[in-house]
């Protein structure tokens, strides 16, 4: 079987690429969070997972979030610090 599936991730602050108010289904009402989308492979020989993408709300490519593309950028290359 293949399952493909949603996720979020709860996030206090604004620094992660991707965060933003939208519908969390852990908590189940709108808060700050990261989404996800995952897929997994499953059978009676076993099970895992197979991929994952980060989802980036649309509002993320405009010039408003401009800044903030770049510090998550920054964040996720450890060979710029």
């Amino acid at each position: 079987m293949l399952c493909l599936d949603p996720s979020e991730f709860i996030k206090k602050g604004v620094h992660s690429a991707g965060v933003k108010r939208q519908y969390c289904g852990r908590l189940g009402k709108i808060e700050n969070c990261q989404s996800g989308v995952f897929a997994a492979y499953s059978s009676e020989n076993g099970f895992g997972l197979i991929d994952m993408q980060l989802y980036i709300p649309e509002e993320w490519f405009g010039d408003a979030y401009e800044e903030r593309r770049a510090n998550a950028a920054f964040l996720m290359c450890p060979g710029r610090l």
